[in-house]
């Protein structure tokens, strides 16, 4: 969850839009921000019914046209949307803001006269927003130019899927360094909570080693010292033992991470039998239980 969260921060991996509807979408929540005011979708299709899905989700009235009046009532009783037929969408057309059109017709269904209407109905006396999914073309490019209203047709939407496709690939990639990244860290934390033990043990060894000799020495040839020396010397030695220990737990540490399998079997075979089982018996006990605070 936590490296999710830094995906979806770090990254635009969830917020470009490759499916054609929600691009057309994303053009008509931009008009209604400025100008809200219900929306058209011309033609009872796959692409009309995507987009009424996600407009009915924003709470965006719909209307839906179709030249058959019964699959446009049909469409509207699940969205609970009003719906006409396009003869009458043609002849008295509703006050809407954008209009989304994906028919199958094999000529233009909004005409010049049609989109003067339409145009003269706005609420916000703007032109409306003119969305044309259809090939060919369902709204007339021709009498958009004359009556100067932007249009935007499939190839501006395809073109735009295009740029938020190669746009989420490079986003992609990132994601996948980031969730690389953490992998790592969370092996790397794993495998310090198992060997753990391993390495802890090892560096006891050496300490115990070191305090033994040290002892004997105070015993023995240095047993003249007198209390600051010898605790001089017992620290320096607990030093020296800990820096010792840290070499062998270094290359152990880099053949349990990178090394091939069986590296850690082998270096327990190279040592002394019963240092061997010390360790073994270090590892076979596991992490020492973690405190509520980290759990």
């Amino acid at each position: 969850l936590k490296i999710a969260a830094v995906v979806r921060g770090e990254t635009g991996l969830g917020s470009g839009r490759i499916s054609l509807a929600e691009i057309a979408v994303a053009h008509i929540r931009e008009r209604l921000e400025h100008t809200p005011g219900k929306v058209a979708l011309v033609g009872v299709s796959a692409m009309t019914e995507r987009a009424a899905q996600s407009l009915a989700k924003l709470k965006i009235p719909l209307i839906f046209v179709n030249r058959t009046a019964d699959k446009a009532a049909a469409c509207a009783a699940r969205f609970a949307a009003e719906h006409l037929s396009l003869a009458e969408f043609l002849r008295e057309p509703p006050a809407v803001e954008a209009i989304l059109s994906a028919t199958g017709a094999s000529k233009a269904v909004l005409g010049m006269a049609a989109l003067e209407r339409l145009a003269a109905r706005t609420p916000s006396g703007q032109a409306p927003l003119l969305i044309d999914m259809a090939i060919p073309a369902d709204i007339d490019p021709e009498a958009c130019r004359k009556l100067k209203f932007d249009r935007i047709g499939m190839d501006q939407i395809t073109s735009a899927a295009e740029r938020s496709r190669e746009a989420r690939l490079l986003e992609a990639g990132q994601a996948r360094e980031l969730v690389d990244e953490a992998l790592l860290r969370l092996n790397d934390r794993f495998a310090e909570r198992l060997y753990g033990p391993l390495f802890s043990a090892l560096q006891q060894r050496y300490r115990h080693t070191a305090r033994e000799g040290v002892q004997r020495l105070l015993k023995k040839e240095l047993k003249g010292l007198g209390p600051k020396e010898r605790e001089a010397i017992e620290t320096w030695c607990e030093v020296l033992a800990r820096r010792f220990a840290h070499i062998p737990c270094l290359g152990l540490r880099g053949l349990l991470y990178n090394g091939p399998d069986g590296s850690l079997d082998a270096f327990l075979d190279g040592l002394d039998p019963e240092f061997a089982d010390e360790l073994r018996q270090a590892l076979e006990q596991g992490p020492a239980p973690r405190r509520m605070a980290d759990a």
